[in-house]
């Protein structure tokens, strides 16, 4: 019953902060696969499992940004986590390190992790998590094409800032199905330096898991992400084979469709590759069609 109450509790407390806040927050395609990413509650690893793995995105591919001797991706983001389940404790550890280049913004996040896992029953356990750490802003002015040399705004060169950051979060852990959420951001840091504010994150996904034969699961679920008027809403069904290869499809309301499939390689199915490619739905005159996400993960047995 406590636990039941406290979900409660936690799910009023991000609908009522979510309405009080440029998305800076990065969004990929195959966010089932980064719980890390979405909330430190989930740092306890797949099945208690330790765990570590490695994404790239290129977002846009050969986008044009008016540069001619330097078009390239609109963003492109390098993404390490990694959970440890504490021996012979309720307590899990996780590292999220992230370099996003949007433009002429490079952001780099820096957080760990600390979740502690309640079970509420046998298939199933609660966890509460919180993260801290480091983020980094690096506005790159040279690549400004000055209309108004006189503009206050404008710095010369490459500026860079320093701030702290702290989320919190939830991850609920089931047999038949997951669910998660946090509040990222929440320092509502303002960095001066490069004219750059970051808003409060709120983060909710979810996930059910259907057996539909001794061999298949199929997994349908969601993702909503809010930051300060902006809302994002993401809908995937992922079909895995005998934990040995899934494939499935994601939607993103408004920007794109994309095409998910991973693979469990070596005899002990530690090593996992896994690729996205994102198909444009919106505004698509005005964007590259060529998304991709390349994943590479290994599970310590």
């Amino acid at each position: 019953m406590k636990f039941y109450a406290l979900f409660i509790v936690w799910l009023l407390f991000f609908a009522g902060i979510s309405s009080c806040y440029s998305q800076q927050y990065p969004v990929i395609s195959s966010y089932m696969q980064q719980p890390l990413l979405i909330s430190p509650g989930a740092a306890t690893g797949y099945g208690s499992e330790t765990y570590v793995q490695a994404m790239h995105r290129s977002q846009w591919a050969g986008y044009d940004n008016f540069n001619e001797t330097n078009n390239r991706p609109a963003s492109q983001l390098q993404l390490i986590t990694a959970a440890l389940q504490l021996k012979d404790s309720a307590g899990g550890l996780g590292l999220v390190a992230s370099a996003d280049k949007t433009a002429s913004l490079r952001t780099i996040d820096v957080r760990i992790n600390y979740a502690y896992h309640i079970y509420f029953s046998k298939k199933g356990s609660f966890g509460l998590g919180i993260g801290a750490g480091m983020r980094s802003k690096q506005m790159d002015f040279n690549d400004f094409i000055v209309k108004h040399p006189d503009d206050v705004q404008l710095s010369e060169g490459r500026v860079t800032e320093i701030q702290p950051n702290l989320s919190i979060g939830f991850w609920i852990n089931h047999e038949q199905y997951y669910l998660g959420g946090s509040y990222a951001n929440f320092l509502d840091q303002d960095f001066e330096e490069v004219n750059v504010h970051d808003k409060p994150v709120t983060m909710i996904t979810g996930g059910y898991h259907i057996v539909l034969a001794s061999d298949w699961t199929l997994t349908p679920g969601f993702l909503w992400l809010n930051e300060a008027s902006e809302n994002v809403f993401a809908f995937h069904t992922m079909g895995n084979y005998r934990k040995l290869v899934e494939v499935g499809l994601s939607y993103r309301h408004e920007e794109a469709l994309s095409f998910i499939t991973g693979a469990w390689l070596l005899n002990d199915q530690s090593l996992r590759l896994g690729l996205a490619a994102d198909l444009i739905t919106q505004n698509s005159s005005v964007k590259s069609s060529a998304s991709f996400e390349v994943m590479l993960g290994y599970r310590f047995r």
